[in-house]
């Protein structure tokens, strides 16, 4: 009789330790949509860096605006260690990415003076997820 009881016990002060804590908190956001793909040409108009999930290096934005339709996109790059090109407010360049939301889009290609960085793959996966000394060698994966 005593061990239905302890065993019962025992149960019900682990479930009430677990129930009091949290899970770690995840930062989600928006996935890459190779269905969702667009293509932009534009002008840059501004360049920051964001913290855009939770204890990770900020991201290069890059804001775009299409000189024909006068829409700005807000196209996030990658992780600011990996991109190393020299940007200048103005630079024309044409981004490969999958739309995010209202005016938002996730880079996987960019194009600028007659070169193509790649920052993901054709399925949407990013080439910084192999570490920074990936991103090291002849030219680098994010350098020109």
């Amino acid at each position: 009789m005593k061990r239905p009881f302890v065993f019962l016990l025992c149960l019900s002060i682990s479930a009430a330790i677990l129930s009091g804590q949290e899970a770690p908190a995840q930062a989600v956001g928006p996935f890459y949509n190779v269905d969702k793909e667009v293509r932009i040409e534009g002008a840059v108009r501004e360049i920051r860096f964001e913290p855009r999930y939770k204890d990770r290096t900020p991201f290069l934005i890059l804001v775009l605006r299409d000189p024909k339709s006068g829409e700005a996109f807000s196209v996030e790059v990658s992780p600011s260690w990996f991109f190393r090109q020299d940007l200048h407010q103005g630079e024309r360049m044409t981004v490969v990415g999958s739309l995010a939301g209202e005016g938002a889009v996730i880079a996987r290609q960019l194009r600028l003076r007659g070169e193509t960085v790649n920052v993901r793959d054709k399925k949407g996966f990013p080439a910084w997820s192999r570490g920074a000394a990936m991103a090291k060698g002849k030219r680098g994966v994010g350098g020109l």
